[in-house]
């Protein structure tokens, strides 16, 4: 039985998040886990928030952004992808409590 290569692709768009009114007002950040797929013609499906901080006040942002992302066909659907996206507003954030994922910084203004 021949070993399944690992199928990678790149972005073509991925607008960034807004960050929340709520949490802007409040300065507060946090970060959201989501897993996807990327679909054959490029699109972003399945979003799943697998785990988030401030009790979910970032995951509708998040998931309305995931939704637009577009990357490059891949030759089959990719799923488990997963990124880490971080609501930042100081220079130094501690808001990452996920590793070994691809971590995308949104800053407050």
């Amino acid at each position: 039985m021949a070993a399944s290569a690992t199928v990678e692709t790149s972005p073509i768009k991925r607008p960034a998040p807004k960050y929340p009114d709520y949490a802007l007002k409040h300065k507060l950040e946090g970060a959201v886990l989501v897993n996807f797929s990327i679909e054959q013609d490029g699109g972003v499906s399945d979003i799943k928030v697998m785990a988030a901080d401030q009790d979910g006040l970032f995951d509708a942002s998040t998931i309305l952004a995931v939704q637009s992302w577009v990357y490059h066909k891949p030759p089959h659907k990719i799923r488990n992808n997963y990124a880490a996206i971080e609501y930042v507003l100081s220079d130094t954030p501690n808001v990452s409590q996920f590793s070994n994922v691809e971590r995308i910084q949104i800053r407050g203004n």
